[in-house]
């Protein structure tokens, strides 16, 4: 499944993480989960080099990020646990991968907003991560503030002088 634009301009803008998007989207359904959630963007969002660079520059580790995606991803769905019957029974027979929470939505808004003060053409992964950081209140934050990231560091994942 694809990801779906209504304006061109946006399509082309978001030509380098489409794969990301598709893979997440993926993840969702094969886990059934009701919606698209932060989570299952960053899990892909780590694989990409430019993102990868971002935690270079940030001196955060990779490899605590997996950790802790892991550590939370085995917690169950997150935000519909009282739901896990769903997914056990496979009632979810009608899931649209068009779903997203809002808080993902916010992040994308932030995303474009993070590239366009670069002036990039492309929204690439980092812009994403940097929107997911600048959005708060989501799965990607939290990630970072278990593993200890400082304020410092997620000013630099964000691309922006103030979290």
């Amino acid at each position: 499944m694809e990801l779906e634009f209504t304006d061109k301009t946006l399509e082309v803008r978001f030509t380098t993480v489409k794969q990301l998007f598709t893979d997440a989207y993926q993840r969702s359904r094969n886990l059934r989960k009701l919606m698209l959630d932060p989570l299952d963007v960053l899990i892909f969002l780590v694989r990409e080099p430019d993102v990868q660079d971002a935690l270079k520059a940030a001196e955060i580790n990779k490899d605590d990020v997996i950790r802790e995606l892991e550590r939370i991803d085995g917690e169950g769905i997150k935000g519909f646990r009282a739901l896990n019957f769903l997914k056990d029974t496979n009632n979810l027979e009608n899931w649209n991968p068009k779903i997203r929470s809002q808080v993902l939505d916010f992040s994308i808004e932030e995303a474009i907003r993070a590239a366009d003060q670069e002036k990039s053409l492309d929204i690439k992964g980092s812009h994403i991560l940097a929107g997911m950081i600048r959005q708060g209140g989501n799965t990607g934050l939290e990630v970072f503030r278990n593993i200890g990231a400082t304020d410092r560091q997620l000013r630099i994942l964000a691309k922006t002088p103030n979290i």
